[in-house]
């Protein structure tokens, strides 16, 4: 089975969303509550077998007055839905390359059937299948198990026992034999301990028999600890999938997820519909992408493949793992969720920065010296700010030095807020700045067409400069930082790292600014991002102390727009 197209409406916090999936695997992100687990559960609402009790919070707005509405098309149907008497009156046509639906099939067209599933203010549920051509037809939960929904939720340890229509119960053909030899051993059981007692629980039974007869039970004779055939081994319910000796639902939780999805999907007879909201939940960076793998090509690697596979995601390492067309990206706004899938340009930013593609709004970095600054001014921004930026859905990416504006722009190609932050000692080709100005990209570069360590060097006080030269002395060796200023100056040497010592040298404080700034600028003082952090605190203070300099107005300006 395949989606096809999927209609929303009124549903939790959707009021509208009409989406066709592309492809055998399809990865939803975006920011949190945009809706993406909600339309995991719209489609396992509409095709599950399973009923669900709904409330009023499920409704969009609460408003019970606008009632739920889902209806998704399936197609790649099984020889039995396909069947007269089941689907086979209402089918319907999709047109070969995902043209569109026709409700009169041709014969070049996929056979598909419309699920209807309608909820009103009394919460109860309606299935049918629709077609202009005929009544719908009501589904009953057995019709509904042909579409074969498997949801990896919370309730994974009960498909790990063989109790009563669980997922281990539904892959095991004959269970008449487990039953015998389950009745067999609790006979035997039974009579072991009739005979040889559990002495440990008799105290406790004596004394609930004494209790239960002073409150006027009928005690026929003193209670016991005794097997319970009704309770334990006349049931399957008792028997649990077992590493060894030790119950699998004793082991981790990424094991537990991943046995259960296994499990449900051997209980499918033909191609499942998997839905699987955060698939990094309880699994390592490896395991991710392991299973991936197993997925994709379930559903789109192997030849005959069949399938479909939703899953949501909030970890870089599933992005790495996927291809550009196996992304949705989720936006919304009052109300109305819209799903797109980017074209091939954004592969490249799936190696590069996956993490930017899953925050609301970017701010591309020349490199990591401005990512550096950016973290270290965090402190300082939180005494005034309401959240943290990153709280926001902000994140900070490496433009890659000249692929900067590249990066940017493919960005908001997709629908991010994004910015550029970057130097200004080569300047922006024209026709580029005004690409990034029609994407409404917010460029924030220093005055002056100074590099950033030249900025910070011409703007600092006095202490600033001597605290900047010690993180570089520190992250080097105080002798090449002191033979890079001395050189940029034109001197020997500079024989002490306290530059008030330097009033002998003969240079004026604006040429020891410019010196440091070319010599950082050039030996890459502090073009790592962990040193970044450091100047970053640094100009904090700076900022707050002098928030008149051209490099407080644009730190100040980033700041507003990284926290709006």
């Amino acid at each position: 089975m395949q989606i096809r197209e999927i209609t929303i409406r009124n549903f939790r916090g959707i009021k509208q969303l009409t989406w066709r999936p592309v492809g055998g695997l399809v990865c939803l992100i975006g920011r949190g509550d945009v809706g993406k687990s909600t339309v995991l559960d719209a489609i396992e609402l509409a095709l599950s077998p399973r009923s669900r009790q709904l409330t009023d919070t499920d409704f969009l707005d609460g408003d019970t007055a606008q009632a739920i509405e889902i209806e998704i098309s399936v197609g790649e149907l099984s020889d039995e839905a396909l069947q007269d008497n089941r689907f086979g009156h209402h089918l319907r046509g999709w047109q070969v390359g995902g043209k569109g639906l026709r409700d009169e099939p041709q014969d070049d067209d996929e056979s598909i059937v419309t699920v209807r599933v309608m909820i009103d203010s009394a919460l109860e549920g309606e299935w049918s299948l629709i077609t202009d051509r005929h009544d719908p037809k009501t589904l009953s939960p057995r019709d509904r198990a042909l579409f074969g929904v498997v949801r990896l939720g919370p309730e994974i340890e009960q498909h790990l026992t063989w109790g009563r229509y669980t997922a281990l119960s539904n892959a095991t053909d004959d269970r008449n034999a487990a039953r015998a030899t389950l009745a067999e051993a609790f006979r035997a059981a039974r009579d072991h301990v009739a005979t040889q007692g559990l002495p440990t629980l008799a105290n406790v039974a004596t004394a609930v028999t004494s209790e239960a007869r002073r409150l006027g039970a009928y005690c026929a004779v003193d209670y016991r600890a005794g097997f319970d055939a009704q309770r334990t081994a006349m049931s399957l319910a008792s028997v649990s999938l077992h590493d060894g000796e030790i119950p699998v639902r004793l082991a981790g939780l990424g094991t537990r997820r991943l046995t259960s999805l296994a499990i449900q999907r051997m209980s499918i007879k033909e191609g499942a519909i998997v839905l699987i909201d955060e698939i990094e939940h309880g699994l390592e960076p490896h395991r991710i992408r392991h299973a991936l793998k197993v997925l994709r090509d379930s559903v789109a690697g192997a030849i005959g493949a069949t399938g479909h596979v939703f899953l949501t995601t909030h970890s870089p390492t599933t992005l790495v793992e996927l291809d550009h067309s196996q992304l949705a990206i989720c936006r919304g706004a009052a109300g109305t969720l819209a799903v797109h899938t980017p074209g091939k340009d954004v592969q490249g930013l799936l190696r590069r920065v996956p993490e930017a593609l899953l925050a609301h709004r970017v701010l591309v970095c020349e490199g990591p010296t401005e990512i550096g600054v950016i973290r270290g001014l965090r402190d300082t921004w939180n005494k005034t700010q309401n959240f943290p930026f990153e709280a926001m859905g902000a994140w900070l990416a490496d433009g890659g030095g000249s692929k900067g504006p590249a990066t940017a722009l493919e960005l908001a190609s997709l629908g991010y807020s994004i910015a550029l932050f970057r130097d200004s000692d080569v300047a922006l080709d024209a026709a580029i700045h005004a690409k990034l100005v029609g994407a409404g990209i917010d460029i924030y570069e220093w005055a002056g067409g100074l590099a950033t360590e030249e900025r910070m060097f011409k703007d600092v006080s006095t202490t600033g400069m001597q605290t900047l030269l010690d993180i570089a002395c520190a992250a080097h060796t105080e002798q090449s930082v002191l033979s890079q200023v001395a050189h940029a100056l034109g001197i020997a040497n500079l024989a002490s790292a306290k530059i008030s010592d330097w009033h002998s040298v003969g240079k004026t404080e604006q040429e020891i600014r410019d010196a440091f700034g070319s010599a950082a600028k050039k030996k890459e003082w502090f073009k790592n991002t962990t040193f970044g952090e450091r100047v970053g605190a640094v100009l904090g203070e700076e900022v707050r102390a002098t928030p008149t300099t051209p490099l407080a107005q644009i730190l100040s300006k980033v700041e507003v727009w990284l926290h709006a």
